[in-house]
């Protein structure tokens, strides 16, 4: 499953690596299906291989990294992160270890202009029934399913996950493969991804965590399940992202304290045209007082 055609395009205009599936290959092809996707531990092995080598070469050719010697970090991960990912990719066996393989690659460099997403369908997520939510520096359950009655109580704070703290948990398996934890905003988004399991080998989903609810701690041994469907999936991810991200800013100005003024402006959507309309106005007949 060779992307090279497709990376090439892309990087060359906004360095983001795509995977997709190339042609059917020859009907002999061993551990190939038609569509091109492998179908044996041995076929993901090679495949990971392969494109991840295609994935360098592209980042070697179409992006400055390679070139850039005043960013020595960046230049050594290019080497470095490549023979980390490479081990991964030796250990791939299904779509997901191949997926997460290259995307520990991409993720290493930190740099949002430089990504890698998926063209094919991956596994459907997991929940355990809850969503966490950041709460200053602690982990706390922010939305949990009612159906299912061994889910931690609203508020509830993560103590830890198998054994390990959440700083060290996140530290190990999920900055590898996404977020930067150099950024606030995805220190913050981290706290709800702990929860999420994207079927990686590699950054494999907590098992057992300890929860404390009124000063009293409990051992959970997590239920993961398909995320809901149909009308409830739309619910599931108002509440993942709104844990994610935050409420919402809406249009308008406000003064939270003294002094300060903040305007809101949630979105730039064509949509949003005459709210955008009507707050430059405002913008403007406060201006002076703003100043």
């Amino acid at each position: 499953m060779n992307f090279k055609t497709a990376l090439a395009a892309l990087l060359a205009i906004s360095a983001t690596a795509c995977v997709s599936a190339p042609p059917a290959p020859p009907a002999s092809a061993e551990g190939v299906a038609p569509s091109g996707m492998p179908t044996t531990p041995q076929g993901w092995r090679t495949a990971a291989l392969s494109d991840l080598d295609a994935l360098r070469t592209e980042i070697h050719d179409n992006t400055p990294i390679a070139l850039d010697t005043e960013n020595l970090a960046t230049l050594r991960w290019f080497n470095e992160g490549y023979r980390a990912a490479r081990e991964r990719a030796e250990h791939a066996r299904d779509q997901a270890g191949y997926y997460h393989a290259l995307l520990s690659y991409t993720a290493g460099f930190r740099d949002p202009h430089l990504g890698l997403s998926a063209k094919m369908h991956l596994a459907p997520a997991r929940w355990p029934g809850f969503v966490t939510t950041a709460h200053g520096d602690d982990v706390v359950v922010f939305y949990r399913d009612d159906h299912y009655p061994s889910a931690p109580p609203l508020g509830a704070r993560v103590i830890s996950c198998d054994g390990r703290t959440l700083d060290a948990y996140r530290a190990r398996y999920i900055y590898p493969f996404t977020l930067n934890p150099a950024f606030a905003d995805d220190r913050r988004r981290s706290a709800a991804r702990i929860f999420m399991d994207r079927h990686n080998p590699f950054g494999p989903a907590p098992r057992r965590c300890v929860f404390e609810s009124n000063g009293r701690q409990t051992t959970l041994t997590l239920n993961w399940r398909a995320l809901p469907d149909g009308d409830a999936a739309n619910f599931y991810w108002d509440q993942y992202n709104a844990a994610t991200l935050g409420p919402g800013a809406s249009f308008g100005i406000t003064t939270p304290a003294s002094g300060v003024t903040w305007i809101g402006v949630p979105t730039f959507a064509n949509d949003a045209g005459d709210q955008l309309r009507a707050l430059v106005d405002q913008i403007k007949a406060q201006a002076s007082a703003m100043r």
